[in-house]
This record gives structure tokens, C-alpha cells and sequence, in this order.
């Protein structure tokens, strides 16, 4: 099952217009989130107003993908669509500041530990036939 279609449209269908920058970046292999221009932090989930000051001037940047796991669990009971997948990890890492959650690919992830944000074709590569658009592979 694929989660990565061949046209950027097709893989675009359905995503807000508020979030499409950054599954453009997922489709195109990029980590973009949105920076504030009052404070300066990056934030995620897309949204119309700073997370950290309030602040309605966000802009789209690309950051570097590569960055450290926070915490992480390995999932044995699964909802239904992700059961044949069992046992998988998840986790939350933090990519500039900004903390995202997705299926950690490797083996014996630690907390602190280093991980690169992977995305369209490379996501399947990095994680395997878990049918995701992102997660992230231990460094």
C-alpha cells in the first residue's frame, strides 16, 4: 500500500490549504515548518497564529532534517489499519525546535538519540511497508 502517489496533486487531495506547504515538502523530500517572524521560533501543527507568542506573521521555512528523538514507544496492539505491521516504534522528535511525531525506523532507539526526518519515496525506503507519508530514521 502506498501512501506516496507519483503526481504532487493526487498526493495534495484532501490536505487543508492551510498545512499544503508542508506535505508539498513531504512529497519533495523536505522538512518545512512554520517560523514566526515576531519570535522567530518554528512551530508544527500548521496553524494561523504563533503557538509561542500569538503572533499572525508565519511563515514557511525549511529546516534540517535532522534531529533528535524525544521519547518513543514500541507499539504491540494496533488499531486495525497498522495490525499485520505489529511490533512497530513511534515516536515525538524535535526538528528546529519544533516537535513532530511519526514511526521511528531502526534499531534500539534511544531518548537524545539522533534522527533524520524522512518523506515521500524515502519513506518507504526508510520505513518499510507502514503506510505513512513521514516518519524518521535513526542517524
Amino acid at each position: 500500500m502506498s501512501v506516496h502517489p507519483g503526481d504532487m496533486d493526487e498526493f495534495l487531495n484532501g490536505r487543508s490549504l492551510l498545512s499544503r506547504p508542508f506535505w508539498a515538502g513531504c512529497f519533495e523530500g523536505m522538512l518545512r515548518l512554520q517560523q514566526c517572524g515576531r519570535c522567530q521560533l518554528n512551530s508544527f501543527v500548521p496553524r494561523l497564529n504563533c503557538q509561542h507568542c500569538g503572533a499572525s506573521e508565519l511563515a514557511w521555512t525549511e529546516v534540517d532534517r535532522t534531529g533528535s528523538l524525544l521519547t518513543f514507544s514500541t507499539v504491540f496492539m494496533a488499531p486495525p489499519r497498522f495490525r499485520e505491521f505489529v511490533p512497530y516504534t513511534v515516536g515525538i522528535a524535535n526538528f528546529g525546535g519544533a516537535q513532530l511525531f511519526g514511526v521511528v525506523a531502526g534499531e534500539r532507539p534511544y531518548c537524545e538519540g539522533p534522527v533524520v526526518f524522512v518523506s515521500g519515496r524515502d519513506a518507504a525506503q526508510a520505513l518499510g511497508p507502514i503506510p505513512v507519508p513521514f516518519g524518521f530514521a535513526l542517524a
